[in-house]
């Protein structure tokens, strides 16, 4: 598999419409990641094959490999700037720090598989520890903004339309089992109805598999809660699993401000009043956090 740096040096070979999908490759690596080849293509304004010997071309079997190699790129990206924004490179940084004047803790999500931290009891009570290794992030499905949220119906402003998940079902539990395996705490993207029901179909797989390879409910236990990003729309059905599961949601309130304009002609006056539940998550026991997206800009 190539890297990025090495597509680059090949990419003189690219024709005039070849470079445009390659460039915009390089613009959007995060999109590369995740969006499927049609997607991909239809935001370039180009054919599919013309995508895929693109891919070809700069090294790559096709358009999953080329995925693979963004997906890494970009996560060596962030860990690299990440590692450079907390060395606190400077004299007055690292001053400041030491004088507890610096309180803001940074955990890192990557979307592959770290190695686990082991602190010392000293260093997990530090409130002042500039950035620590955090979750493995996941994503099931897209967003409302483009209707690729998986839900369980049709959007109600583009009828044939459920939204996309971005993964099986089935290839998502064994990548989630697979961080929760190597002591990693598994943190999944689910904004529509029917990705939710996916990702706890996932979690308790991860639960019922780590049973049966070993792991005893003791030490389940003791292992952190697995994240839920965004939980945005959710049944009385699916509220009901999420009580009995180890879980932590994290929510995004800001996402209301603009969603309220537009939601219920996106998905209905039924299905709007089953999202952004969180008064009704905090009266079922369930943990939140609030979160913000923030695009790092390197």
């Amino acid at each position: 598999m190539p890297t990025v740096q090495q597509m680059i040096e090949l990419s003189d070979t690219l024709t005039k419409t070849q470079t445009r999908i390659f460039e915009y490759m390089l613009n959007h690596p995060e999109a590369v990641c995740y969006d499927t080849l049609r997607n991909t293509a239809e935001r370039i304004g180009v054919t599919e094959v013309s995508v895929l010997k693109v891919c070809r071309k700069l090294g790559c079997s096709g358009y999953a490999e080329m995925k693979e190699v963004f997906r890494h790129y970009v996560g060596e990206r962030l860990k690299d700037s990440f590692d450079r924004s907390y060395t606190l490179e400077t004299v007055d940084d690292r001053s400041r720090s030491d004088r507890g004047e610096l309180p803001v803790r940074m955990s890192v999500c990557l979307d592959y598989l770290f190695e686990p931290e082991h602190l010392t009891a000293e260093q997990r009570s530090d409130p002042y520890r500039a950035a620590r290794m955090g979750s493995f992030k996941s994503f099931s499905d897209g967003s409302l903004g483009s209707r690729s949220a998986k839900l369980y119906t049709d959007y109600v402003d583009d009828p044939g339309n459920t939204g996309i998940l971005v993964i099986s079902p089935e290839d998502l539990a064994e990548r989630m089992y697979e961080a929760y395996r190597h002591g990693l705490q598994p943190a999944t993207h689910c904004i529509g109805d029917e990705a939710l029901e996916v990702t706890l179909d996932a979690v308790e797989y991860c639960l019922k598999q780590g049973l049966k390879d070993g792991m005893t409910p003791e030490e389940q236990a003791k292992r952190l809660p697995f994240r839920l990003i965004h939980a945005q729309m959710a049944t009385p059905a699916l509220i009901e699993r999420m009580k009995k599961l180890p879980l932590v949601l994290d929510i995004q309130p800001t996402f209301l401000m603009t969603d309220m304009h537009w939601i219920e002609d996106r998905v209905g006056k039924e299905r709007a009043a089953l999202s952004y539940l969180w008064k009704t998550y905090l009266d079922a026991g369930l943990v939140m956090a609030g979160i913000l997206a923030a695009k790092h800009i390197i």
